[in-house]
């Protein structure tokens, strides 16, 4: 009797765990935005996106159990940046359509992630989470909720944009945003603008929760998946800015010495 009463509290303990344990569905594209062919998705392992001046989240109808919730986190990896390029949301813009297409567009609103969002680290600086560097994997490097996808990789992100855009990165600075209005449902779009776009080489994917039959689950962004910019932007990579800004100390400073030899030319002239 004893036995039979233990082996039924295993049961049910190991049933209500298994009920509230995460469960990854890894439904979530990015696209080149809403109205675009790629909307959805090109199959490109990774989808190029341009200069990525408008992007979307596509969740398929793959793996779809539940309306992904609000926030729904848009995270972008730039390589070689090491600081805050966003001292302000770049974002312009949020629009939901549920579904993609024929539903009513819907206009939302992004912010900076907030740590302790689905487990969600502090951040170093606004939407800023640091740097990812070799050996890394995205959703752990931000400590996010899993089981996730383990594909976007430091190693593989910086084996892609090298291929496919000839930049080395030495690492990636990880930026999170939270977008909120609506539910994502599936075969939903959110589709995000970015004005100027973003540095060439950019890596964006997607993460979300939704809640079905007991189950917190999460949706995710394989590589396979995820966006990658492939185009020159009016957005400086962060190599660019640093070039830029010593460009622009040696110009004052050759400006300065001209102007102290015209002061003193000048003042040869007065004093014959």
């Amino acid at each position: 009797m004893r036995r039979t009463i233990t082996f039924l509290l295993v049961t049910l303990l190991a049933a209500f765990g298994t009920a509230w344990a995460g469960s990854s569905f890894s439904s979530l594209y990015i696209g080149t935005g809403a109205g675009t062919s790629c909307a959805e998705g090109c199959g490109g392992n990774p989808n190029l996106l341009g200069t990525g001046a408008d992007v979307d989240i596509y969740q398929s109808a793959g793996g779809y159990k539940a309306n992904m919730l609000p926030p729904q986190f848009l995270i972008l990896g730039i390589p070689n940046d090491t600081s805050n390029l966003f001292a302000t949301d770049p974002i312009s813009a949020v629009t939901y359509y549920n579904p993609y297409v024929g539903g009513t567009p819907m206009a939302g609103t992004s912010a900076f992630a907030t740590a302790g969002t689905y487990g969600l680290k502090s951040a170093v600086m606004d939407g800023f989470f640091g740097d990812m560097t070799s050996g890394s994997e995205l959703y752990t490097f931000l400590d996010l909720e899993g089981p996730n996808n383990k594909s976007n990789t430091f190693k593989k992100w910086a084996a892609d944009d090298l291929s496919i855009n000839d930049v080395s990165a030495r690492d990636f600075g990880v930026y999170v945003f939270a977008l909120s209005g609506e539910d994502l449902g599936g075969l939903g779009l959110v589709d995000i603008m970015f004005p100027g776009g973003l540095p060439v080489g950019t890596f964006v994917v997607g993460y979300g929760q939704a809640y079905y039959n007991w189950q917190d689950c999460v949706y995710d962004t394989p590589l396979t998946n995820a966006g990658l910019t492939n185009a020159t932007s009016t957005t400086p990579e962060p190599g660019s800015l640093l070039l830029l800004g010593s460009g622009l100390l040696l110009t004052a400073m050759l400006l300065r010495r001209r102007s102290a030899s015209n002061r003193e030319v000048v003042q040869r002239v007065t004093s014959t």
